[in-house]
């Protein structure tokens, strides 16, 4: 497959977690050239592995181990849509966003303003969006990305 791939924290995580889904996640996260994601989805996967700990999904040790790998292997690798961008475009892109899919959450509109802003960094016009929420999705082949799995 090749190119640019953006993922959202719910694929992010099936790279990790055993869930539906996971295959495909880890398929275009292996083959992609480059992948990209937001800042936010540092937060928000954190929390989601407190939630499987909670949830008596994961471990305590297992969560802790996957944390590490995000943070020391995969991180460093990834193109991140950080606080600058946050701060300028992808705010008022997240706004355009949350009126023309009303049905979008908060995070979910900064998510896809991110692959939008990253879509324009890196001068590709063509990006695979790897999400498993079903809004998001919508929304995400709304602009023009190619959505999987």
């Amino acid at each position: 497959m090749g190119g640019w791939a953006y993922f959202d924290t719910s694929c992010l995580v099936k790279i990790f977690v055993r869930e539906t889904g996971s295959d495909a996640c880890r398929r275009g996260f292996r083959d992609a050239d480059r992948v990209g994601t937001s800042v936010v989805t540092f937060v928000e996967t954190h929390m989601v592995l407190a939630r499987k700990v909670q949830s008596n999904v994961l471990k305590i040790a297992q969560a802790d181990t996957i944390r590490g790998m995000l943070e020391n292997t995969l991180i460093p690798d990834m193109a991140i849509v950080g606080i600058p961008d946050i701060h300028s475009n992808v705010v008022t892109v997240s706004g355009r966003l949350s009126v023309t899919y009303p049905v979008l959450r908060a995070l979910d509109a900064i998510h896809l303003a991110s692959a939008i802003a990253l879509r324009v960094r890196s001068h590709q016009p063509r990006i695979d969006f790897y999400c498993a929420d079903d809004r998001l999705r919508t929304a995400a082949a709304g602009e023009g990305f190619n959505v999987l799995p």
